[in-house]
């Protein structure tokens, strides 16, 4: 039987689960300013959550390269914006 400890961490890992799949469905059918608030928060995740429990080289490969797709998606989405007012009254 499993420890109430290991429970708690199960249950922790349930809720990053359902926040982080909550940003990517809320990214991909309403704002898609939400995956770059995923991306981008997932490394803090890492380094409160996983500090311990994860395979060394997760948190640093995380570290490093979810904030690069966070910021790549943060572009696409600015000029795909700036691209869309341009020729207009207001652009």
């Amino acid at each position: 039987m499993e420890s109430d400890g290991e429970l708690a961490d199960v249950g922790v890992e349930i809720l990053g689960a359902a926040l982080y799949l909550s940003a990517c469905w809320l990214g991909a059918t309403r704002n898609a300013w939400w995956l770059v608030i995923g991306w981008r928060m997932h490394p803090v995740w890492d380094l409160f959550m996983h500090t311990g429990h994860a395979p060394f080289a997760l948190a640093p490969f995380c570290l490093g390269w979810d904030p690069v797709v966070g910021t790549y998606f943060a572009y696409r989405i600015y000029r795909q914006s700036e691209a869309s007012t341009e020729g207009t009254a207001l652009g």
